[in-house]
C-alpha cells in the first residue's frame, strides 16, 4: 500500500485590492517549480520482534477534527507514505502589520 499525497498552493493577499496582472504569472511560477524535496533513504535492516497476542486493530470511534491540504488520516499498516506540501503565501500591507 502507498499513501502519496501532494499539495501545491500560492496565495496573495493584499491589504487593498490593486492587481496588475503579473500576479499570474507568479503564481504559475511556483505551479513550476520542480525543485525535488530531499527524501531519506530508509535503512531496511531492522531486526524486529514482534508478539501479537490478539493481532487486530479494534476501536469503537475514531473522530476527525481536521484534515488539512494534502492530509492524510491512516489506520493500520502502510509500506510507503510520502507527503509533499508546498506553499507560497504572500501579504502586502499598505502600513506594516504592529
Amino acid at each position: 500500500m502507498e499513501v502519496r499525497p501532494t499539495s501545491r498552493v500560492f496565495a496573495l493577499q493584499r491589504e487593498r485590492p490593486d492587481f496588475d496582472g503579473s500576479e499570474e504569472k507568479q503564481a504559475e511560477a511556483f505551479m513550476e517549480e520542480k525543485t525535488p524535496i530531499p527524501t531519506a533513504e530508509p535503512d531496511l535492516r531492522v531486526n524486529v520482534r514482534i508478539r501479537n497476542e490478539y493481532p487486530f486493530i479494534v476501536v469503537e470511534r475514531i473522530r476527525v477534527i481536521s484534515a488539512s491540504t494534502a492530509g492524510v488520516v491512516h489506520l493500520g499498516n502502510c509500506r510507503t507514505v510520502e507527503a509533499e506540501s508546498r506553499v507560497k503565501h504572500i501579504r502586502q500591507f499598505l502600513t506594516p502589520p504592529e
